[in-house]
């Protein structure tokens, strides 16, 4: 009997093996990307093989290259009339680079892998604003694009669900399409050109050293959400359109406000509560405009340096009444309101000491500053504003004569007032915590308004008023303070009257011993009296 050979048990795992192995190599190298090089003359199309090095048309894996037409420099255009695919394209021509959508007759799509694109010197363009020759950008991946000198413009959507974005490289990414990637943007280097309000997509929009522009064909506003990353100095520029921010802002990056070739305004206004950087407007041209639309688009956690000496270039634009603060207010410039209803600025709660060179003026409302924070605020412009003078805490003072509006009442409620040494005419005095003139090193002449008619709460105490040469008038008359408000007036060793002018006048407290001396002569002279008293009675 014939017995046939069969396999053992471990040679059927053998081939069972190799055969697992050999399927495993086939499926790799299936996926192995392509690295494809444009070999095909301008206007040729996307799709046809023999226009790439391979022969074979790019799929999504691919990373590809296009210099310019038959893989020389030189101006090119691509005709993608289909769907199209790579993993990254990467241009590197020195001149003209179009990838364009002319025979189709219908918008196309181009899906990117992680890879991204990167451009050199040569300008590229992707996409028409034709109706029908769209090529909407598909994002697969998280990517970065990298944009070189040339410049790349994208024209129609660019989409993907949950996808980030990084925009890299100095040049310029000009957006034009209602973009729809949600994963936000990062902005590290170079200018992402907005040219549609939704050109950033819908998602956060990260500064990290780079700019946002506004340009095209009308006015940008846009909705992101941004953040200014710690430890990063990023820009926003207007050209010749208005940049509107309602997204809000957070994050400690500094901004700086570029100046523009026309005057054209960065308008805030979102709540910018969160913001903890410093906003610097450009100084030396009247073209930097920053407007703000909400009480809130300032920040008290953010210093703030306005340079634009303009009237009307930096503005209150935001309805009716409200408090706006600047953790931090520095820097020469004119800030006014543009709304009516009467607003207030908050300024010093970072607890910093600031110097203010500029100007605060009413225009539309009537303007009012409040002194908050530990720190010292310096008023060395000539302010107009025409609402209350408050200080709450750190210390107001001024750089030279005459800083504040005549009619501006000031309001002390825990914090210092220093002259400085220079005069000042004000308004009526409130007093409502216990609070401080200082009087300083020079001659000051501080005036304020008939006040008899406020309620004082507090105590009121005067440092380096020298009797003599400083002077604190209230008014004209002797009725310009209450009795009761002359008693709130403390400088040390002295009682406080007024004369008939309204001048405060100081009377010096006894030494309790000159008290006793008089306590006792008064006693010595009633015992001589009536002890003659007493004679007189024995006499009669």
């Amino acid at each position: 009997m014939n017995i046939k050979p069969s396999y053992t048990p471990l040679s059927q795992r053998r081939r069972v093996l190799a055969a697992t192995l050999l399927a495993a190599m086939l499926a790799s190298t299936s996926a192995i990307a392509d690295t494809l090089t444009w070999t095909g003359v301008t206007t040729e199309v996307w799709g046809t093989g023999t226009n790439w090095s391979t022969s074979t048309a790019p799929t999504s894996a691919d990373d590809l290259t296009i210099l310019g037409p038959s893989n020389a420099a030189g101006a090119l255009t691509i005709n993608i009339n289909a769907a199209a695919a790579a993993n990254s394209i990467n241009f590197t021509n020195t001149a003209a680079t179009t990838l364009s959508n002319t025979t189709s007759g219908a918008n196309q799509t181009l899906t990117l892998g992680s890879g991204g694109l990167t451009t050199g010197t040569g300008a590229v363009t992707i996409g028409s604003s034709t109706a029908n020759q769209n090529i909407n950008i598909a994002l697969s991946a998280n990517q970065a694009w990298s944009v070189g000198s040339g410049n790349m413009t994208v024209n129609n959507v660019v989409s993907g669900t949950g996808i980030a974005l990084t925009k890299n490289g100095a040049g310029t990414l000009s957006l034009l399409g209602a973009n729809t990637f949600n994963g936000g943007i990062t902005v590290n280097a170079g200018i992402a050109d907005i040219q549609n309000n939704a050109a950033l997509g819908t998602g956060t929009v990260t500064l990290a050293g780079g700019t946002l522009q506004a340009s095209g064909a009308a006015d940008r506003t846009i909705t992101n959400n941004i953040v200014a990353q710690t430890g990063t100095t990023s820009t926003l520029t207007t050209s010749g359109r208005n940049l509107t921010i309602n997204g809000n802002i957070s994050g400690s990056g500094a901004i700086n406000r570029a100046t523009p070739t026309t005057a054209t305004g960065v308008i805030l206004g979102g709540d910018n509560s969160g913001y903890t950087g410093t906003f610097t407007q450009a100084s030396g041209s009247a073209n930097a405009v920053v407007r703000f639309t909400n009480a809130n688009a300032g920040s008290a956690g953010a210093s703030w340096v306005f340079q634009n000496t303009t009237a009307g270039r930096t503005t209150l634009d935001f309805a009716g009444t409200g408090t706006i603060s600047f953790g931090s207010l520095t820097g020469g410039g004119h800030i006014q309101a543009n709304v009516s209803g009467n607003k207030t600025i908050s300024a010093g709660a970072l607890g910093l000491n600031d110097t203010f060179s500029g100007i605060i003026a009413n225009n539309l409302a009537t303007l009012a500053l409040t002194k908050v924070g530990t720190g010292t605020l310096t008023l060395s412009g000539a302010n107009t504003y025409t609402g209350a003078t408050t200080v709450n805490a750190g210390t107001l003072a001024l750089g030279a004569a005459n800083r504040i509006a005549d009619t501006s009442a000031m309001v002390l409620a825990g914090g210092t007032f220093a002259t400085g040494g220079f005069s000042e005419t004000l308004g009526t005095l409130t007093l409502s915590s216990n609070s401080t003139i200082d009087f300083g090193s020079g001659t000051s002449a501080l005036v304020f308004s008939d006040s008899s008619a406020i309620s004082w709460s507090g105590t009121l105490t005067l440092t380096n008023f020298d009797i003599g040469t400083d002077s604190l008038r209230f008014g004209t008359s002797v009725s310009a303070l209450t009795v009761a408000q002359l008693s709130e007036i403390s400088l040390a060793g002295y009682t406080a009257s007024l004369d008939s002018s309204g001048f405060v006048t100081f009377s010096a407290i006894p030494e309790p011993s000159t008290y006793a001396v008089i306590v006792g002569i008064a006693t010595l002279g009633g015992v001589v009296t009536s002890r003659r008293y007493r004679a007189k009675r024995a006499q009669a």
